[in-house]
């Protein structure tokens, strides 16, 4: 069955949906005109799947869920798109439109050789980021960054040549882009960046989606590979 909440569960899992899941509800529970927040139970009341809507694009986090049940719900909110696994997306015969690993990393951290966090401001950041990354819409970037550390659930990084954020629950991490300037890269800075990201993350388990050529990346910090996700188109946005 799949029920609307207004708390989101706990989970113990490193999953990048329901980090996902996790950090918008941390942001937008009880905002029900910008986000919903769904969960599937069994018959015997375990969590199978948690599903979150937000700005018209789904996270999908399947716990072993029902997938006809889920294929049924998704055609009824007809969302944008969805974000979830691999496995998931062709089981629910979803049109992926880009594909990415998932990689994580557990605490304690290494915090040495970190940036220096100038705090330029969040205005430098989202438009360091959005030199750099494919953020979409910058103007509904920036008001959900700022959204979200108004409400404790985004950390950033700013510098003369970098920029970054992680979204962020009470039990787990994501990062939402390390953008490096081009005539700063290959110097260490990227790194130096993760790192101060790290800090902010705290006891926290963090969970990156990358594009398979910034792999190696986080491989060389300390991160492992954790599956493989889908952003798949639904619909046509208005």
């Amino acid at each position: 069955m799949v029920t609307l909440i207004n708390e989101m569960p706990v989970i113990d899992c490193l999953n990048a949906a329901y980090a996902k899941v996790a950090c918008a509800a941390k942001a937008y529970m009880g905002y029900y005109k910008i986000a919903l927040f769904w969960q599937q139970t069994d018959s015997d009341n375990n969590i199978t799947a948690l599903i979150s809507l937000v700005d018209g694009v789904m996270s999908l986090a399947n716990l072993g869920g029902d997938l006809f049940e889920l294929k049924e719900f998704i055609k009824c909110i007809a969302p944008y798109g969805v974000f979830t696994d691999i496995s998931t997306a062709k089981a629910l015969n979803l049109k992926i439109e880009t594909e990415c690993d998932t990689l994580f990393i557990k605490p304690p951290y290494n915090f040495e050789n970190a940036a220096e966090n100038t705090y330029a401001g969040v205005s430098y950041a989202c438009e360091t980021v959005a030199e750099r990354l494919d953020v979409g819409n910058i103007n509904v970037f920036k008001a959900d960054i700022s959204h979200r550390i108004r409400h404790d659930a985004c950390g950033y990084v700013t510098t003369p040549a970098s920029a970054a954020f992680l979204l962020y629950s009470n039990n787990i991490a994501i990062i939402s882009g390390i953008a490096v300037k081009k005539t700063n890269q290959k110097t260490g800075i990227g790194s130096a960046t993760l790192k101060r990201l790290l800090e902010i993350a705290k006891h926290r388990p963090v969970l990156v989606c990358a594009e398979q050529k910034n792999t190696p990346f986080y491989l060389k910090n300390g991160f492992t590979l954790n599956g493989k996700f889908a952003y798949c188109r639904l619909g046509v946005k208005f």
